[in-house]
């Protein structure tokens, strides 16, 4: 958290223009990597916009029109890109999304299941407590060829899909394909296609359900305590006369309420442009 607050610091007098300018704001085609990315294509770090970014909304035309409309949210990984990042991946999952695709490039050096990974499986399990995660995701190896920057990694991914589930890292299916090769990404693309055809109307059905289950817990927890409400301070006797007596006494009561925040808030009105020591020493 430190080095991404130092990061904001550091780099402002970069961004700091992007915070003056209104929100949405329209950005062409060749501008969008400036806006989503640190580095340039060979890997160069100069690019700072993203530090003032909160999400971008890229549309485009999908080739595969018998599909309909489809929107594909990319999340950053754990403590990848700035302040908050998690907390805006437990919101989207929970809310935006029917189906999870978590990407991993193993080094063609060797390669294992780290804690981060483990951890983001888990921020995303809990995201969603109604369904599991192991329904609606699917993990992809990143397959690297031995011409690219990475060198060939087939053994390592070979060796992470093999070892996936002694992580407790469930999910409906695991595959390797090479993602920069377009037409391997676009079988991936289908094969969540496929699942979800076949699928989300009973994944809708179990989180209907699900959902159904917990509002009834929770109106019986309702229920249960308006009961010992209603019988904690015994059966009520209406007493003849009462509400005269009453009137005068809830008058007085709300007079005096009134004039007391009134005083109150000309007090504070009076004191807001002073300095707050106690705030002042903290600070």
């Amino acid at each position: 958290m430190y080095e991404h607050l130092s990061k904001y610091h550091i780099y402002l007098e970069k961004y700091r223009h992007l915070l003056l300018e209104p929100s949405p704001r329209r950005i062409s085609r060749n501008e969008i990597r400036e806006y989503v990315a640190q580095d340039t294509p060979d890997g160069q770090r100069v690019f700072f916009n993203y530090l003032a970014v909160r999400f971008v909304k890229i549309v485009c035309n999908f080739p595969n029109t018998d599909v309909g409309q489809i929107a594909l949210v990319d999340m950053p990984g754990l403590g990848d890109t700035g302040v908050g990042d998690e907390d805006r991946l437990m919101r989207t999952l929970g809310q935006d999304v029917d189906a999870v695709l978590f990407v991993r490039m193993p080094k063609s050096s060797g390669d294992y299941w780290a804690d981060v990974d483990v951890r983001l499986y888990d921020t995303a399990r809990a995201a969603l407590v109604d369904l599991p995660i192991e329904l609606w995701s699917l993990m992809v190896l990143n397959q690297t060829a031995a011409d690219s920057k990475n060198g060939d990694n087939s053994n390592n991914c070979q060796d992470l899909m093999e070892d996936i589930l002694n992580k407790r890292i469930n999910v409906s299916e695991c595959v390797m394909a090479n993602c920069a090769i377009p037409q391997e990404a676009n079988k991936v693309l289908d094969r969540v296609l496929d699942y979800l055809t076949a699928k989300i109307t009973d994944l809708d059905h179990k989180y209907a359900f699900s959902c159904q289950q917990r509002l009834i817990k929770l109106q019986n927890t309702v229920n249960d305590e308006l009961e010992k409400t209603r019988t904690a301070l015994g059966p009520m006797v209406s007493v003849e006369g009462e509400f005269p007596i009453f009137v005068p006494l809830f008058n007085e009561l709300f007079n005096n309420i009134k004039n007391g925040l009134e005083i109150l808030l000309k007090e504070l009105r009076k004191n807001r442009d002073e300095v707050d020591v106690d705030f002042k020493n903290k600070v």
